[in-house]
């Protein structure tokens, strides 16, 4: 835990190539990603879903926590970094969409069949629980507990929006099967579930106190066995037959992406989930996974040999996306780390005083 406070300056220096590169796409156009007619998502929108999952794992915990009483520390920590997460998945939204002005266009048009809107509609009410999660935790940082809000509320809040968000994810990849039959398999919101909720239960339990075994701690590794399952089962049905044969994005490489980034945070989450050290190294290797997992599930659709696109496309993620996705993601760790290391400050300090 105390690696995020170490580091959080180094994640925001990270961070500053954010505006650049939105600036220079700004102005090139999408024509600097790997992005084409036929590939229309990429890394940005993997990126963007990832921490749209990771922020619903937290809040999930964060709210099942309140249910048991949550440490006042740990509750404004993780409330932040979940509301960090959503803070990157905007920034990976507005590059994706190409200029800012579309965003804006998507909500007063209010055209329920795009799936953006319903992505704009979910991150906002994630947005929304986040800041309410936030202001609470922080309140009961400087009253100490306190029902400010009713506990309850916030924490059935907490936990019902984001899984509300699987059905809305559902609801977008569903609705474009006809053209790309993978996206209706039914194993999807399994999947995003479980990889939610593993992310989420490995990250809550890492931002908690060194000392804390908090029900997170306790589902982790079942709940990355339950999505390294799925995960697995998707993939074999990611690529369809017959008429739609679409072209892998990962063969072997899927393989060694499970081993790398769900078999090895499983062992170290069960063998050292007292390091602050080990476990950032398990958060980092999950998180990288359910990225590259997102496109192994996303480019197969794009990239197939069908009468839309015959001989297929093709896709490779550039330097200005793959920047941009980092540094979104460390724009994220960068808040993470300031609002720790400003919690722990204020908790010393009321500990002297008292």
């Amino acid at each position: 835990m105390k690696v995020l406070s170490k580091l959080w300056i180094v994640f925001a220096m990270i961070a500053v190539a954010i505006p650049f590169v939105l600036l220079m796409q700004y102005f090139q156009g999408l024509a600097v990603t790997g992005l084409n007619h036929q590939v229309v998502w990429g890394l940005y929108i993997a990126g963007f879903t990832t921490c749209l999952a990771v922020a619903s794992g937290l809040l999930v915990f964060v709210g099942i926590a309140q249910f048991k009483g949550i440490d006042e520390r740990q509750h404004l920590i993780a409330s932040v970094a979940a509301l960090g997460f959503l803070l990157a998945a905007g920034v990976l939204i507005l590059a994706d969409l190409g200029k800012p002005e579309r965003f804006w266009m998507i909500l007063v048009n209010n055209k329920t069949q795009s799936p953006l809107w319903w992505d704009a509609i979910a991150m906002n009410s994630l947005i929304g629980v986040a800041l309410l999660q936030s202001a609470y935790g922080a309140f009961k940082m400087w009253k100490g507990d306190c029902e400010l809000i009713p506990n309850k509320i916030a924490s059935v809040l907490g936990v019902i929006v984001p899984l509300g968000l699987f059905l809305i994810t559902t609801h977008v990849f569903s609705d474009m099967a006809a053209s790309r039959p993978a996206w209706g398999n039914p194993i999807v919101p399994f999947a995003f579930i479980s990889a939610s909720l593993a992310a989420g239960a490995v990250i809550f339990s890492f931002l908690g106190a060194d000392e804390e075994q908090t029900i997170a701690a306790k589902v982790m590794a079942p709940l990355i066995v339950v999505n390294i399952i799925f995960a697995v089962m998707l993939h074999l049905k990611a690529v369809p037959v017959e008429s739609f044969n679409a072209k892998p994005y990962l063969t072997t490489g899927f393989w060694v992406v499970i081993a790398l980034c769900n078999v090895v945070p499983l062992i170290l989450c069960i063998v050292a989930r007292k390091s602050s050290v080990i476990m950032s190294l398990a958060v980092v290797l999950l998180v990288v996974g359910m990225v590259i997992k997102k496109l192994d599930f996303i480019i197969p659709s794009y990239t197939a040999n069908n009468f839309a696109y015959p001989g297929g496309a093709s896709y490779s993620a550039t330097m200005p996306e793959i920047m941009l996705t980092i540094g979104a993601f460390t724009m994220a760790l960068a808040i993470t780390g300031f609002v720790t290391m400003t919690a722990d400050f204020l908790k010393s300090a009321t500990v002297k005083v008292s």
